[in-house]
């Protein structure tokens, strides 16, 4: 189901324009930020 629906939005372009005013950025940036942000750091090769 679409987030825009569950939260009672009748379409999904008013639910972006809200989300963008709200956060400076669309969702899909905020999924895009969210994913690198989320990504495990990757390991040393030298352990300290």
């Amino acid at each position: 189901m679409d987030i825009a629906a569950q939260v009672g939005y009748n379409h999904s372009i008013s639910f972006i324009r809200m989300f963008k005013k709200y956060s400076g950025m669309t969702p899909g940036d905020f999924r895009r930020r969210r994913v690198a942000f989320s990504r495990p750091l990757r390991a040393s090769p030298h352990k300290v």
